[in-house]
């Protein structure tokens, strides 16, 4: 807008003219601004993020998103208008689709110590605290799922990277929320793999040292719980738990040995991985007897070991009342343990089999009991 210079020197007439002129220039510029002005229809919330209203980038609306002054922390927090209500907003953060390639990604990062041995910054994924008897909320990080063909996206959780001379890179933390009152759980921390879809396969967790190849590092898995917690990890079967329970009854098929009137036979084993323990114990009864090479029956498929009398543990024999006799649990083929005694044979101890008179003559109440350890199919 340009306004003229009046001069005392001007006609009647001629300042009039130039008066007239400027009133013109402030009403276009009047319009102007009433034509591009931007305006918001409504009340406002203090510290709330302005929102276009429509799209003739005119109109500002009001938003239930806030970012608050600097607090006693030095913070800026990112927070829902009300704070508290009956019926609580939720936050959503979430990147952009895409139709032709990867995903948009959300990252949170802290910032970055630029001077001197200081630390970087702190990223927080927190649960918000529980009331009374409710529980702590869920704290989830999850990527976005793949196309038809595609991979789902990766979640991570990276500490940051340490500075340049000494300093270390900074932990990773995944940890559940605290119970503060009576006797209520502590939060439980899930790490789960995706289900497959289709032929595919599902995920796996993997714990790795370095998720860069060529880059040093070592894996120091240590697990702490106090005596009566328990350690869970997935395999191929089913899970395996450090600490274990009790072990597992099954049903021992002899061969060459009858059970009988009186008689007991019991079985009971542990699978951790492919490593299966096993004990076997037998009592004579009235009725049982021996007819000849005895073979018991193994809980899980063994590998299969090399041909002869491989040792996979001990075997006691009891001749009730009188000895014990020392042998040997054998591997005898994938599904069977032989019980082996062990005789002297001049200067020499040999591996021999087990019969009706052999390590003894058996008769009710004598037994023997089989420990051994082996690798499962």
């Amino acid at each position: 807008m340009a306004i003229t210079t009046i001069n005392s020197t001007d006609s009647g007439s001629a300042s009039l003219t130039k008066i007239n002129d400027n009133f013109a220039d402030l009403d276009t510029t009047k319009a102007d601004i009433n034509t591009n002005a931007v305006s918001n229809v409504g009340a406002s919330t203090d510290n709330a993020i302005a929102r276009f209203d429509s799209t003739t980038g005119k109109l500002l609306q009001n938003s239930l998103v806030l970012i608050s002054d600097l607090n006693a922390g030095g913070e800026n927090e990112v927070s829902l208008y009300p704070a508290t209500a009956a019926t609580a907003t939720n936050l959503y953060f979430r990147a952009g689709d895409s139709n032709t390639g990867v995903g948009g990604s959300v990252r949170l990062q802290a910032g970055a110590a630029t001077t001197g041995n200081n630390a970087g910054g702190i990223a927080y994924v927190f649960g918000s605290n529980g009331f009374g008897s409710g529980a702590g909320g869920e704290a989830q990080m999850r990527a976005g799922p793949g196309g038809a063909t595609g991979a789902g996206g990766a979640a991570i959780v990276q500490g940051g990277v340490g500075g340049a001379t000494s300093g270390a890179g900074g932990p990773a933390y995944l940890v559940g929320g605290d119970a503060t009152n009576g006797d209520s759980d502590g939060g439980t921390v899930y790490i789960t793999p995706g289900p497959k879809h289709g032929s595919g396969a599902d995920g796996k967790i993997k714990l790795a040292a370095s998720r860069t190849a060529g880059q040093g590092g070592f894996l120091d898995l240590s697990l702490i719980a106090s005596s009566d917690k328990t350690f869970t990890f997935p395999n191929e079967t089913g899970t395996f738990a450090l600490e274990q329970g009790a072990w597992t009854e099954y049903t021992v098929t002899p061969a060459n040995l009858t059970k009988g009137a009186g008689g007991i036979l019991t079985g009971y084993y542990q699978k951790i991985g492919k490593t299966v323990i096993c004990r076997i114990y037998f009592k004579f009864g009235s009725g049982s007897a021996v007819s000849g090479d005895v073979v018991f029956s193994l809980p899980v498929t063994s590998i299969s070991y090399p041909a002869g009398e491989t040792q996979l543990g001990n075997t006691m024999f009891t001749d009730s009342g009188t000895d014990n006799y020392f042998g040997m649990a054998n591997w005898a083929s994938t599904t069977t343990i032989r019980p082996a005694i062990s005789s002297v044979s001049g200067t020499k101890i040999v591996s021999g089999r087990l019969n009706s008179t052999s390590p003894f003559t058996w008769t009710t109440n004598d037994d023997m009991t089989l420990q051994f350890v082996y690798e499962a199919a």
